[in-house]
């Protein structure tokens, strides 16, 4: 193994594969995160806004 030649032009081309999708599951990621965490958040911020609201009307 450590003999053998190392191809520099297929170890580009895997690292760039790599990278690629490196960067694709990031996007991926930041959009799930995006997506799954401001949707929620918003909701709990209105649901705790209403809750309170409720409440100080009731008093």
């Amino acid at each position: 193994m450590a003999l053998q030649r190392i191809d520099p032009k297929a170890m580009r081309r895997v690292w760039k594969r790599r990278r690629q999708n490196e960067r694709r599951a990031q996007k991926m990621e930041n959009a799930i995160r995006r997506g799954l965490y401001l949707r929620p958040l918003a909701e709990l911020v209105g649901r705790i806004a209403e809750a309170a609201g409720r409440v100080l009307s009731r008093k």
